[in-house]
């Protein structure tokens, strides 16, 4: 009775995962299509598997690779046809297509996250021009997190932000001959005086009058004061007959040069420049800044890196805030607002956030599943640093946004910063953006306002089309 009542539920479990298939490629058929002359196999970005099919056919000529999407998480699939001939029904044959994939990749039509998109290509003028394009499948996948890509996205964070040299033996503080100085003898390093640098002392002002410059500035000081904060040697203090001594100094534009000063920059070479650009473009101060740091953003993270080395004596990032998406805690338990893995310093240098990157890394599994707790991360930088002027985040274009309920608990502006072009941006954050006031910004554009959409107005953004429906951003396809 047991075998015969498992016999007979397997055939019911088939036809209902059947009618879901169909009602997946029926609304996917439906979608609008995306007419463009011909489409180009991306270079970079996400990784992708093109599953090829002869024009007019709905078999596949080669599904070698097909094992990588296994534990991959499939981001969107392109389904690719020509046009020609253009008065022809070609919904059937693509309906075939669809159903041949959902055999060759069993589960493809149960993941929610996957973003369907049909492509028309029109160069095809004849059949044998239209023979030549690509006609079947690209999946866009993301592979899963390995303990070997952990290991090299550490290895670059680090070498971004290598240890200074040895400190070299400390030396008596300099001092400034006061004979020397006048006479300009001597070769020696400039020295500081209430943070301004001195070029000339003397025993008169108007001597020092014919090498006054702009915005320098001459200060008396008694031949005591001097000995004492070792501007002068014994022997030079002595020369000194009047009550003062006067220094000319010039404007300190900034700090000393540090140990770090002297290191040579590592090289960078990323494909998607959005952060350098976008902080290169904008003037933000005091910025508190929410980064994930999940599997595939090391590049993003490589150039918050390099921005904080290039600006360390002039840093514009108050605060640093860096999450995972709970450590390793099984997605199944997930839970908005406690998810954690969330770590928070102040940002003072490269490699003090170099560490800060590293430690929560460490801590977590490359983010689990697709989702991230942006939000939860949001809103601990907020509560760490309330002082901060603004708040940034840099985020995965294509990671939903795991708590997006807590999106109206955030009371500051939030501006994005939407590392990965391939995708475009995932409607949570343009949802994040535009109930926060906050902005976008894409390595190429800056997006300051998202009000258009809360008019009714659709919005074309990083070359994509969005409109806002019943509290929802939605994608125009």
């Amino acid at each position: 009775m047991k075998f015969l009542l498992t016999t007979l539920l397997l055939p019911a479990a088939i036809v209902a995962a059947r009618a879901q298939s169909h009602s997946l490629i029926d609304s996917v058929l439906n979608h609008r299509v995306i007419t463009i002359p011909a489409y180009e196999i991306p270079e970079t970005g996400a990784e992708n598997l093109v599953l090829t099919m002869n024009y007019g056919k709905s078999q596949f000529n080669d599904t070698a690779g097909i094992a990588r999407l296994q534990s991959a998480q499939i981001l969107s699939v392109d389904l690719l046809y020509s046009d020609f001939p253009p008065a022809l029904n070609l919904k059937p044959l693509n309906k075939n297509r669809l159903l041949e994939l959902c055999r060759l990749v069993p589960g493809i039509d149960q993941q929610p996250q996957i973003s369907w998109n049909i492509v028309r290509q029109t160069s095809g003028y004849d059949k044998p021009s239209a023979e030549k394009l690509v006609h079947g499948f690209v999946i866009n996948y993301r592979s899963p997190y390995t303990e070997d890509a952990a290991r090299e996205e550490a290895a670059l964070i680090t070498s971004l932000t290598p240890a200074p040299p040895p400190a070299p033996p400390a030396q008596p503080a300099p001092r400034i001959n006061h004979w020397e100085v006048i006479h300009r003898t001597g070769n020696r390093e400039p020295v500081i005086y209430n943070n301004r640098v001195i070029r000339q002392t003397a025993h008169s002002r108007s001597y020092l009058a014919p090498y006054i410059k702009q915005y320098d500035t001459v200060i008396a000081i008694s031949s005591e004061e001097a000995y004492r904060k070792k501007l002068m040697v014994p022997r030079g203090s002595k020369l000194v007959k009047q009550d003062s001594l006067f220094l000319l100094t010039e404007r300190l534009d900034k700090p000393p040069a540090t140990l770090l000063d002297s290191l040579p920059l590592p090289r960078l070479n990323v494909a998607d420049s959005t952060v350098l650009n976008s902080f290169a473009r904008n003037t933000f101060t005091n910025a508190l800044v929410v980064m994930d740091v999940t599997g595939s953003m090391s590049p993003y993270i490589a150039q918050l890196l390099r921005w904080l080395w290039l600006q360390q004596q002039r840093n514009n990032i108050d605060y640093l805030v860096c999450f995972n998406d709970g450590d390793k805690m099984p997605d199944k338990k997930k839970i908005i607002n406690q998810t954690g893995g969330i770590y928070g310093e102040k940002a003072e240098n490269a490699r003090q956030a170099s560490q800060l990157v590293l430690k929560t890394m460490n801590k977590g599994n490359g983010g689990g599943d697709l989702q991230e707790n942006v939000c939860e991360a949001i809103l601990y930088g907020i509560r760490e640093a309330p002082t901060s002027k603004e708040v940034i985040l840099i985020a995965d274009s294509w990671a939903p946004v795991r708590d997006t309920p807590l999106i109206a608990s955030i009371h500051r502006p939030i501006h994005i910063m939407v590392c990965g072009k391939r995708l475009g941006i995932h409607p949570d954050y343009i949802r994040l953006a535009l109930a926060t006031g906050g902005s976008l910004h894409f390595e190429k554009e800056d997006i300051p306002t998202l009000e258009p959409l809360n008019r009714g107005e659709k919005m074309v953004i990083n070359k994509i089309t969005y409109y806002l429906y019943n509290g929802r951003i939605y994608r125009e396809l």
